[in-house]
C-alpha cells in the first residue's frame, strides 16, 4: 500500500524573508522557519501575523519582531537572531556559530 506523500509549504504567516523579495531560497530559509516554530511554542502564535496577509508580509520584510515579556532571554535572543530579515546574517547562515557563542540555537548548532 502506497503511503501518501505530505506537502509541507510555507504558510503566509512564516514565510521567509527573502522569499518576498523573490531571491533563492537555501538553508536560511529553514533557520528562518525554525525561529517562527521556536516562537509558536513560546508565544502561542505566529511571530509576524497581522490582520491582513499584506500586513503579515510588510512586518516580516522590515524585520519588525516584537517578543513578549516573559520568554527566556536566551530564547529570544535566538528567536531573533533566526529571524532576520538578511539571510545571510541568521545564526546558523554560515555553518557553526562563531566561538563563544552562549545562545540557545548556538548551543543545539554546537552539540553542546
Amino acid at each position: 500500500m502506497a503511503v501518501p506523500c505530505i506537502q509541507v509549504s510555507y504558510s503566509a504567516v512564516c514565510r521567509a524573508a527573502q522569499t518576498l523579495r523573490n531571491e533563492p531560497v537555501g538553508p536560511e530559509a529553514d533557520l528562518w522557519a525554525l525561529g517562527c516554530i521556536i516562537y509558536q511554542m513560546l508565544v502561542g502564535k505566529a511571530p509576524f501575523r497581522a490582520a491582513s496577509e499584506y500586513l503579515t508580509f510588510e512586518r516580516i520584510a522590515s524585520g519588525k519582531l516584537r517578543i513578549p515579556p516573559g520568554v527566556d532571554a536566551h530564547a529570544a535572543d535566538a528567536i531573533k537572531r533566526l529571524l532576520r530579515p538578511e539571510p545571510a546574517k541568521r545564526l546558523g547562515a554560515h555553518g557553526r556559530p562563531p566561538a563563544g557563542d552562549r545562545s540557545l540555537c548556538s548551543l543545539a548548532l554546537q552539540g553542546s
